[in-house]
């Protein structure tokens, strides 16, 4: 079962990324899956017939979701991220994830028309496990793919250029 739960989010992530869904939503359905699957599976394992629920099944049933729950935390979609960082940089494709900062757009477009990267809103209110570990498998490789590109880490020096700009700017602008 846990070998069709990692095909399954293979799967996912693959396609999601293809077609552009959001992944939430598919992650969820699937962890609903897992839950419906616990229940199925839980009552013959407790002896409970379909058209009875006992109290061992009240009992029994919300860790056994839970558990399967955990395991989907650790599930590593991290190399996912990485496979298609490899994919889009074969491909002549650099993009980069860049915090919500006030400065992001003076970022993108320094990326942009210097460096041909594009750049990613990463992060924010509602950002998932899943996302984030995809994400930083994704920019660990793109990153390395940089710096033998340029010989130097061109995204930190953007950073820190912009950065600098916009901390001037604000810091007159408000004297």
């Amino acid at each position: 079962m846990a070998g069709s739960i990692l095909v399954s989010l293979s799967v996912i992530n693959i396609f999601v990324r293809v077609y552009g869904l959001p992944k939430e939503y598919l992650q969820m359905g699937l962890v609903f899956a897992l839950a419906g699957a616990c229940i199925y599976f839980g009552r013959g394992w407790l002896n409970v017939r379909a058209a009875r629920i006992t109290v061992k099944t009240l009992i029994y049933t919300p860790p056994l979701v839970f558990l399967f729950g955990i395991v989907l935390l650790f599930i590593p979609v991290q190399p996912l991220g990485r496979l298609a960082a490899h994919r889009d940089i074969a491909s002549g494709i650099y993009k980069v994830q860049i915090p919500i900062r006030p400065w992001r757009d003076e970022l993108t477009r320094e990326l942009r028309d210097n460096y041909e990267v594009t750049a990613r809103i990463s992060g924010g209110c509602f950002t998932s496990t899943f996302q984030s570990t995809y994400d930083s498998g994704y920019q660990a490789v793109v990153i390395e793919a940089l710096k033998k590109k340029y010989g130097r880490d061109i995204v930190r020096e953007c950073t820190e250029k912009v950065e600098s700009a916009w901390k001037k700017h604000f810091e007159s602008k408000n004297q």
